[in-house]
Parts: C-alpha cells; sequence; structure tokens
C-alpha cells in the first residue's frame, strides 16, 4: 500500500466514475437523470426509470470495472450511460483508442439485442443508446467534445437511427465555461457541472448555473451530501490509494526491467557491439516487464516500437 497522503477533496469530483454512478442513481436524482437523458437524446424526457442501481460485485478498486447506469425512458428509449475518468489498459492513442470504442460498440450492441431474448417483436424493439462520459481526449481530429455516431452507409443513407453511440470528451468543454448559463442547453449545462464542481476557483459559475438550472441545484445538493459521508469519503480514497499503488509498481517494474535489460545489454554489447548490446537489452527488458503483468501496449509506448514487434520481443527465448 502506497505511502503518500491521499487529500480527499471537500466536494467529490462527479467526473470519479462512482461518484458519477452514485450521484445519478440517488433516489432524489430523478431530475438530473432527466436533465442528463433530455440532453444525449434531444428530447423531453419526462420520467426515467433506473434498471441498474447496485454495484458490480467486483472490487471497485478496479479501473476497468464498469459503472453504468441502465435506464429506460418514456420516450420508448433504453440508455446506458458510464463516466470512463482514465484510460484502460492498453487503451491509448497507439491502439487508436480502439478498446474504448470496441466497449461502447459491444454496449449498445447487447443492450439493443437483449430485448429480443424478452419476446419483443423486431418491429416493436426500443431505441438503444450507449453513452461514455470521457475524463480523457479519444477523438483528435476536431475540437467537438460530443460524439454520435448512428447506423449510416458511406453515402450517408441512414439504417437506424434509434441505435447509437455518444461519446462526451470532458477535456474539450473549455468554451463552455465563458457560456452564459441561461444560454446553455441541457446537455452543456451538466457537463460544465461535471467539471467545475469540486473546483473552488469556479464557484461563481457554479452559482450561476444553479440559478439558472433548478436541477443542476438538486445535483450539488446530492453531491454535497455526499460528499460529507464518511463512508463516501472512505471508499474514494481507498480507490485513489489503489490508483496509486497500481501506477507505482507499474513505474517500478518499467524501471527494474530497464535496468536489468541495460546491464544485460551493455555485457552483450563489448561481444556485439553498442547497438546490438543495447537492442539486446531492451528486448530483455521488455520480457522482464511482460513478465510482470505489464501490457503489451504499454511496453511499445514506453520503446516507441510497433506492438507487433513488442510481441516477437517477449516471445523470444534468446
Amino acid at each position: 500500500m502506497s505511502d503518500a497522503i491521499v487529500r480527499v477533496p471537500e466536494i467529490l469530483p462527479v467526473k470519479d466514475d462512482l461518484v458519477f454512478k452514485r450521484l445519478l442513481t440517488h433516489a432524489d436524482a430523478q431530475p438530473v437523470l432527466r436533465l442528463v437523458t433530455s440532453g444525449l437524446l434531444k428530447a423531453n424526457v419526462r420520467e426515467v426509470t433506473i434498471r441498474n442501481t447496485e454495484l458490480p460485485k467486483e472490487s471497485p478498486d478496479d479501473k476497468n470495472e464498469r459503472f453504468d447506469v441502465n435506464c429506460r425512458t418514456d420516450t420508448g428509449d433504453q440508455v446506458a450511460i458510464e463516466m470512463q475518468a482514465a484510460a484502460m489498459d492498453g487503451d491509448n492513442k497507439e491502439t487508436g483508442h480502439r478498446m474504448i470504442k470496441a466497449r461502447a460498440t459491444f454496449g449498445v450492441c447487447d443492450l439493443y439485442a437483449s430485448q429480443r431474448g424478452k419476446g419483443v417483436e423486431y418491429g416493436k424493439m426500443l431505441g438503444a443508446y450507449q453513452t461514455t462520459f470521457l475524463g480523457y481526449s479519444v477523438f483528435d481530429r476536431n475540437d467537438r467534445y460530443v460524439h454520435r455516431f448512428l447506423f449510416r452507409d458511406e453515402d450517408g443513407e441512414t439504417l437506424a437511427d434509434d441505435v447509437g453511440i455518444i461519446f462526451i470528451e470532458l477535456t474539450k468543454i473549455g468554451a463552455l465555461l465563458d457560456k452564459e448559463a441561461k444560454k446553455m442547453t441541457r446537455l452543456e449545462a451538466f457537463v460544465t457541472f461535471m467539471v467545475i464542481a469540486d473546483n473552488p476557483g469556479k464557484t461563481d459559475k457554479l452559482r450561476e448555473l444553479i440559478k439558472e438550472w433548478e436541477e443542476i441545484g438538486v445535483a450539488y445538493e446530492l453531491l454535497t451530501t455526499m460528499s460529507k459521508d464518511e463512508n463516501e469519503r472512505a471508499l474514494f480514497r481507498s480507490r485513489m490509494m489503489a490508483q496509486m499503488d497500481r501506477d507505482s509498481q507499474f513505474s517500478a517494474v518499467m524501471n527494474e526491467g530497464i535496468k536489468l535489460g541495460r546491464a544485460e545489454g551493455r555485457t552483450e554489447g563489448r561481444v556485439e557491439g553498442r547497438t546490438e548490446g543495447e537492442m539486446l537489452g531492451a528486448q530483455r527488458a521488455a520480457r522482464i516487464m511482460f513478465r510482470h503483468g505489464i501490457p503489451i501496449i504499454d511496453i511499445a509506448s514506453e520503446y516507441g516500437r510497433p506492438t507487433q514487434e513488442i510481441e516477437q520481443w517477449v516471445k523470444a527465448q534468446k
């Protein structure tokens, strides 16, 4: 366990996966959930039924765990909403963030297909939307913070407009912070709240939001109550410490592998040449990291090499 001091903020961050789910599934959060789903679906949602209030049976310390909010609206849509504060292991620019995209794709397909298991006819199946709020950037080609994906062909012909995937990149909402709260859309108001709720330097903006949006006032009151609960704070602290331990272990294994690999590489280099020795050292370091559980994609990122090459390195017996 890490010896570092973990300071829990006075107001817990909505951007934390577990805090996000606890807030939206709170018994008194109906107005907030209606605001969010209305903003996502661009519809006037009057009622939302939550279908999963329980937490996963696995440890909430697992950063790859899902804390999604699965709900159904009076508009006849199924919506799964989740917060992904940090990238999963192996999900990065090198892979084109394939993991988070694939997970969202699987999520919406599962959500839609599950209706057939309940005997629903094809012509009567409800719409299905998988929404992921991201605490990191995935789409680099533009500055839009909302990305909506539907089923269309290469000419833009729509196959299904009631099945989609929505990504919200919280890292790109900077311009919203200067926008007047009364001119914001429902989704803009909520994502702004998510980003500034725990920021002491944004209290004026927060007050403006609460004044214009009653639902944001409800959300902040619930968040404040949660933040004062010692059990909630202890759970948040344990998750933060677990993350610090993972980061520390990852760094230690990386450093050990690089150090041992370089040492062996220098020995080999005396015989086979400096360049060859450095390469052998890097390969051995990669094998050490891999044996200690470091994902291949992270090793590739460390050395700036393609993942296919790293796979060959770790499989080598030399």
